[in-house]
């Protein structure tokens, strides 16, 4: 966001009326100062390619002043002095996001941190993908929590009254915090993926997204200084993964290191051109130079490793810990996948919050829900949040069966769940029980905290508004007020607290009948408005109560594509389902969009000649620049009519749709011809083609066809026909002895694995031997590339590096540059330990070089793998995680080899591996490590992580009272539950 609003947020903490109203005097985005114009790698001479990458961050009062925590116990001061590099990042966790065009780092950063955290939790691989944009569309537009606690607190933005849609209007942690602890997320990105960013802002997200597609929880969010507390930062990276910044990103001051390869950021001042951005921080590097920054250069050594959202541009850059204008505060979230809670009641439904300046005790209260099936509940833990403190001294009390709802105190206090302790850093704590409490169905009941400072916070409204009197908003952020169930203690006596709620939650878990209980069966209705189409049979017109999940199915309508079911008249709530226990009627329309005339037209210009190609082969629509190249083509001479066809019906794009033989004879007619095909034809090249003649050959016959000659002439195009001749002699020698056409076409295939492969022409020894290999059927084509070539002595000389393999075997097997999910992935693949035949061997197999064989007339046949390191990837990066993580060093080919085989075929299980196999082999022991070293290797190989100096003193203490060996310690990190996810990451 912008400097004017922060101005304006900041000021409205020095209001103590509950609903502020600022203005909506931001200027856009283009003027704002916040964009980061830079070029793509792949376009950098190009400035009409250039990308605007928007920052979009809200300042805070959060972001700077972060309370100092004072650890008396200096737990981290022996944090290493470098952790992570940036190859180490790339290949634990998952490929850069990419906000791009919007103001989104926000909540990248904080989808980010809850990434990282469930990987390093062990609840997640590098392949999680969590959704952005849920976050973002719920955090600008709001929706009742399911307990129905939140009511009257809700966000709404209106796009139409904006300068800018919310999208580009901006976010920061604090508001992402206070979403994700309400439940709102985090969701699976292919529920709500970012590709539909645009839709949204017209359809809007099913509300059924807001609270049920939830895989992730919340659970902690700690605000540590970064400036005065960096050793805390460090080790919350190390246990989390990463923690969230903000600076103020200008261009001027990024530039490429002394290597020439990674980024750096230092700045003295937040320049005019500066915008907040917020970044994830994920390691550091206490002797990084202060050489390597090039435009200023810093007073010491020493770098923080930032991930950023911009895709594959500026992925990862170095920012000196003397950075001006990184903000004070770094945030880690810790998140839960499975936290035991069935229910979060809650009366906080805003997205700010301020302490309370004037009591020290306040309390909830809360009305347990009455489900059938339910016969109690467990209140298990409590959420307080002190953003604005640490080292916050606390009281938990629980009062059940409330006599007066209007008395916090008037029920049973549950004396055992009295809960005591002190936070650590500002932030937000769910804080388990001293004991569980039951809590009955309809009951009332109230959470009572007290502090030993002014710490308590609650939520506040805010309104985004325009115009003269500000009488048009632009984002109503409301909270109910006085609405009796928020209380402060003032004197003896408990108070109805007037200015929003406190932000305080109560999490259960529910406590079932062993006999389900059969509800009172109801019947709701679902209403369709079709606007002139027929709806799909599967659609019921009904449902009952305690129905399942109900997916909606498209209906039809002549000459229009559907486009959705909406639950509105405007189409701004898209719904996809009726989720499961909905309990309400539907009345859902559905849009449609107007199909294109995709009819066959007769073939009057060169332009619909070549428009027939796009549409009716590619199926798409043409794009100008091409178009107009191939218009320009034949009309010029440089390309005939039939060159034309060819490059579209032999395309790869054409070739990986797999159309049936019926569907190729078609298209045929109606691109070449310009007309639907005749019966009596259409069967006769279907005939052609049963009988074994190719596709190649019936185009020929098109091509020849005195209908596609007579339509060349009239529309003035040289038809090229002369270059088709209609034969099909594939499988015949000439009369005069001389090369067959499968002969010539396997041969091709041949000299093109030299040129792909080796980079050179044939010799003609190699050349009549591989074909006579491949004719004879002694090897199929995978073979021959992948054993004859890649394998080779020849190519194994040219040690090629693994990116440039990787790009070999794209060129290669596809025919094409790697894209750069796929090329990451597989480098990935390499670097994790498989091996270059496993990689090949995929590639080999592949669709796409199916399809290359069958254009030389081949069959592509199989190139199998007897290597036990290549019979299971999760087997063999499970081992070879062990030599790193155990033995400190990569592996060696035999003895990976032997383990695999022995993880394999059950003669060891992982858990024998890692204890005895390598924890006990003669290699280890004769390293003599001291008992802290030991441990620390423990922590690596068993927990994923660096063992905090406190839990290593814990442990040599426990071994030393205890007399415990180190086979004790290492059978309880073997068995340890951290060590199972470990293994089931690896489908161990």
């Amino acid at each position: 966001m912008r400097k004017i609003l922060a101005a304006v947020l900041s000021a409205a903490l020095l209001l103590s009326t509950p609903l502020s109203v600022y203005a909506d005097d931001t200027p856009d985005v283009e003027s704002a100062g916040t964009d980061v114009s830079v070029d793509t790698p792949d376009n950098a001479e190009s400035e009409e390619n250039s990308v605007d990458f928007v920052s979009g961050y809200i300042p805070s009062d959060l972001d700077n002043n972060t309370p100092v925590y004072e650890n008396e116990l200096a737990l981290y001061s022996s944090v290493p002095s470098s952790y992570n590099t940036i190859a180490e990042v790339k290949s634990k966790y998952p490929d850069n996001r990419n906000q791009n065009p919007y103001g989104t780092c926000w909540a990248f950063s904080s989808i980010g941190l809850a990434e990282f955290d469930l990987i390093n939790d062990g609840s997640a691989d590098r392949n999680i993908d969590l959704s952005e944009l849920q976050l973002i569309y719920f955090l600008f537009n709001s929706v009742t929590d399911p307990l129905g606690g939140t009511e009257g607190d809700y966000a709404k933005y209106y796009n139409e009254n904006a300068s800018q849609n919310y999208l580009n209007y901006g976010g920061n942690y604090g508001m992402a915090s206070r979403r994700l602890t309400q439940w709102v997320g985090a969701a699976k990105e292919m529920d709500v993926p970012y590709s539909t960013a645009s839709d949204i802002l017209t359809s809007g997200v099913s509300d059924a997204y807001a609270y049920n597609a939830d895989v992730a929880h919340l659970q902690n969010a700690y605000l540590i200084n970064i400036k005065q507390n960096p050793a805390d930062v460090k080790q919350q990276i190390m246990e989390h993964g990463a923690v969230g910044v903000m600076y103020y990103h200008d261009d001027y001051n990024i530039s490429t290191g002394s290597n020439g390869n990674d980024y750096n950021y230092y700045d003295t001042s937040i320049g005019s051109n500066a915008g907040g951005h917020a970044v994830m921080v994920v390691g550091w590097d206490d002797n990084y130079s202060k050489d390597n920054f090039i435009w200023n250069k810093p007073s010491n050594n020493g770098a923080w490793l930032v991930r950023n959202s911009w895709g594959s541009h500026i992925d990862y850059f170095w920012m000196s810990y003397e950075t001006y204008s990184l903000s004070d505060t770094a945030w880690a979230f810790d998140f839960s996948v499975d936290d035991g809670f069935d229910n979060n009641y809650q009366l906080d439904g805003g997205l700010d919050a301020t302490a309370n300046q004037q009591y020290t005790t306040m309390a909830n209260v809360f009305t347990s829900k009455t489900d059938a099936d339910v016969k109690s509940e467990t209140l298990k833990a409590v959420s307080v949040s002190f953003t604005h403190n640490a080292s916050v001294n606390y009281k938990i009390e629980v009062y059940t069966d409330l006599t007066d709802v209007k008395n916090p105190t008037s029920g049973t206090k549950q004396e055992s769940a009295t809960t005591q302790g002190t936070t650590a850093y500002a932030g937000i704590y769910t804080i388990e029980l001293a004991d569980e409490v039951e809590i009955q169905p309809g009951s009332s009941f109230a959470i009572v905290v007290s502090v030993d400072k002014y710490a308590l916070e609650y939520e506040q409204a805010m309104k985004i508004a325009t115009g003269v009197n500000l009488e048009t908003i632009v984002w109503d952020c409301a909270v109910s007020l006085n609405n009796q169930k928020t209380f402060y203690k003032s004197g003896n006596r408990f108070y109805a607290w007037p200015w929003g709620n406190l932000c305080v939650k109560a999490f259960t878990s529910d406590n079932k009948y062993s006999t389900p209980v059969t509800p009172v069966e109801k019947t709701y209705t679902i209403t369709y408005n079709l606007d002139g189409g027929t709806n799909n049979s599967s659609n019921p017109s009904t449902y009952k109560t305690g129905n399942s999940e109900i997916t909606l199915k498209a209906p039809t309508r002549s000459g229009y594509t559907f486009a959705g079911w909406y639950t509105d008249n405007a189409y701004k709530k898209k719904i996809t389902q009726i989720p499961a226990n909905a309990a309400s009627n539907y009345v859902l329309y559905a849009r449609w969009s107007k199909n294109e005339d995709t009819s066959v037209k007769p073939i009057n210009t060169v332009s619909d000649y070549v428009s027939g190609l796009y549409s009716k082969v590619l199926g798409r629509k043409a794009d100008e620049q091409g178009l107009n190249g191939w218009v320009n083509g034949i009309q010029n001479g440089s390309c005939t009519a039939a060159g034309v066809a060819d490059g579209f019906v032999f395309s790869d794009e054409y070739i990986n749709k797999h159309t049936s033989d019926d569907e190729y004879v078609n298209m045929l007619y109606r691109t070449l011809m310009g007309r639907e095909p005749d019966e009596s034809g259409k069967a006769g090249m279907l005939q052609l083609l049963g009988s074994g003649h190719s596709r190649k050959y019936i185009f020929s016959i098109f091509i020849n066809s005195e209908e596609f000659t007579s339509m060349c002439a009239r529309v003035g195009m040289v038809s090229g026909a002369d270059d088709y001749n209609g034969t099909d002699d594939s499988d015949k020698p000439d009369d005069s002895g001389n090369l067959t056409e499968k002969e010539k076409a396997v041969r091709e295939f041949v000299i093109r694995c030299y040129e792909k492969i080796l980079g050179r022409s044939y010799d003609e020894e190699g050349l009549d031997g591989w074909s006579s290999q491949l004719l004879g059927n002694y090897l199929s084509p995978a073979e021959v590339a992948a054993k004859g070539f890649f394998n080779s002595e020849e190519f194994e000389k040219k040690g090629v590096s693994d990116e440039l393999y990787v790009t070999m075997l794209y060129r290669t097997f596809m025919n094409r540059e790697p894209d750069k999910n796929g090329f990451d992935g597989w480098v990935s693949e390499l670097a994790s330990g498989m091996s270059r035949s496993y990689i090949l061997h995929e590639f080999a197999v592949s669709q796409e070089f199916t399809d290359i064989c069958a254009s030389y007339g081949m069959n592509r046949g199989d190139y199998p793998l007897t290597d036990a390191r290549d019979q299971n990837p999760g087997a063999t990066k499970f081992v070879v995680r062990l030599y790193r993580k155990a033995l400190g060093r990569n592996y060696d080919e035999d003895g990976l080899n032997g383990w695999c085989s022995a993880l394999l075929n059950n003669v060891m299980s992982p858990e024998e591996i890692a204890a005895n196999g390598f924890l006990h082999s003669q290699e280890f022991t004769a390293k003599n490590l001291s008992d802290e070293e030991y441990l620390r290797t423990l922590y690596r190989t068993f927990l994923d992580r660096e063992a905090g100096a406190s839990e290593v003193a814990g442990w040599i203490q426990s071994m030393r009272e205890q007399n415990l060996t180190r086979d004790d310690v290492l059978q309880g990190f073997a068995n340890s539950p951290e060590f199972i996810g470990i293994m089931a990451q690896y489908g161990l």
